[in-house]
C-alpha cells in the first residue's frame, strides 16, 4: 500500500467532492499543499489577505 502525504489526501478528498476551485494564501507551511494544487487541476485563486480567502 502507497503512503500518501497530507497533502495528497487533502487533493483527493477535494476532488472527492467535486471541488474544482479552491482560494488562499500561500505561506511557509502550506507549501506542500500548494505544491500538490500546482500539478492537479484545481483553479487557485490568489487572495490577498487571510480574511479574504
Amino acid at each position: 500500500m502507497a503512503q500518501l502525504t497530507g497533502s495528497q489526501i487533502i487533493i483527493n478528498l477535494l476532488r472527492q467532492n467535486g471541488i474544482d476551485v479552491v482560494f488562499g494564501l500561500p505561506g511557509g507551511m502550506i507549501l506542500p499543499l500548494y505544491n500538490e494544487l500546482f500539478v492537479s487541476n484545481f483553479k487557485h485563486v490568489l487572495v490577498r489577505q487571510e480574511q479574504a480567502a
